[in-house]
């Protein structure tokens, strides 16, 4: 019988942990409508769903003078408002790059898109950018992978994101979706959103994460 199955990070589903009862159970942090800041809501949120560090911590590094996310911070207050291209989201990855590991994949968006899907299906998280046919540029937190599996053959069919700009999600541990399935030519994607709507978009460059093994928090 052919089948969908959906394989998340598990670390999006931490309920155990007194600190994650947080809005809706989710890692999700929620962009504002202004700040330009998706690179570094995008790379907050995989500390989190790493397990390296906790949504409150966070949500509290501002306030702290000190700590993992000490360096983090002061990088991110020069990229708010601003956004941040490859080069300025891995000057953010190096504040943080004694607890992640972190490679970059360049190239056509199917080959970058592919990168991705083989990382998530490994258990890993990456960060991919969207190029949006407003030329506008996107990072968002690549969280799982949803498959066809007929015959126990698997193929990847969409990349499950968490985006930084979509509402946190509700049911689901995932807001939005690439869609690997829909030819929509071109050399572009399908990037649908939570609210349903898909959009084409090019992905040229994605940060493949992983959590150093010592900086797992218990």
């Amino acid at each position: 019988m052919d089948r969908l199955q959906h394989r998340l990070h598990a670390g999006l589903l931490r309920t155990s942990a007194p600190n994650w009862r947080q809005l809706r159970h989710s890692p999700h942090l929620h962009q504002g409508s202004l700040d330009g800041a998706s690179a570094v809501y995008a790379v907050a949120t995989a500390l989190v769903v790493l397990g390296v560090t906790t949504k409150r911590d966070v949500k509290d590094m501002r306030f702290s003078g000190s700590g993992l996310l000490e360096k983090m911070w002061s990088k991110a207050l020069e990229l708010f408002f601003a956004g941040a291209d490859k080069q300025e989201l891995l000057a953010l990855l190096e504040t943080v790059g004694s607890y992640l590991t972190y490679e970059i994949k360049l190239g056509s968006t199917s080959r970058v898109a592919s990168a991705v899907a083989l990382h998530i299906a490994s258990g890993d998280l990456a960060i991919v950018g969207l190029d949006l046919t407003t030329g506008l540029g996107h990072w968002v937190l690549a969280v799982g992978i949803e498959e066809l599996v007929v015959n126990r053959k698997r193929t990847a069919i969409g990349i499950l994101c968490l985006d930084p700009s979509e509402p946190t999600p509700l049911l689901a541990q995932f807001n939005s979706r690439i869609e690997l399935d829909a030819d929509v030519g071109g050399g572009q994607l399908g990037y649908r959103s939570a609210d349903g709507v898909m959009r084409c978009v090019t992905c040229n460059v994605a940060w493949l994460l992983a959590a150093r093994r010592s900086a797992r928090k218990s």
